[in-house]
């Protein structure tokens, strides 16, 4: 930090490739046993490929199927295993995830939102539980794995 209390550029560059990790517990539909799942936070320039596929470049405008796919595409580029690693890869990746129960995904949609403090268009309208007046900061969140 620098004299004045600023961040500097040091401490910019120091934040680059830093991941969060968040643990995210679901009951399974079926058994109600305990599933335990990892979540990665995203960097910028992967929330910028996520939101990109909500626009049609050809047709100008939003994209409906992308809009539909963009939770998925969310969750794919967010769950990771034990180590790190990305469950998901590849260009079935948002296929998978499309094809888990509503009961699966939101819990997770919701978790990786929070953990990236990200927004819902729900949340933007003062839905969410929290209200619109909301302000809290993804830097709260624990640097290294939990559980």
């Amino acid at each position: 930090m620098s004299s004045n209390g600023y961040a500097s550029l040091e401490d910019l560059e120091g934040l680059c490739g830093l991941r969060q990790y968040e643990d995210v517990v679901i009951q399974h539909p079926a058994s109600q046993q305990p599933l335990k799942f990892r979540i990665q936070s995203i960097t910028e320039a992967e929330w910028a490929e996520i939101s990109s596929g909500n626009f049609d470049t050809k047709r100008g405008g939003l994209s409906a199927r992308g809009l539909q796919q963009s939770d998925a595409r969310l969750v794919a580029a967010s769950l990771v295993d034990g180590d790190g690693n990305l469950l998901l890869r590849g260009s079935d990746a948002v296929s998978k995830v499309s094809q888990l129960g509503a009961s699966i995904v939101e819990p997770l949609v919701r978790a990786c939102r929070e953990l990236n403090n990200l927004r819902a268009a729900e949340d933007e309208e003062g839905n969410s539980p929290a209200g619109s007046g909301s302000d809290s900061s993804s830097a709260e969140l624990a640097a290294a794995p939990t559980g």
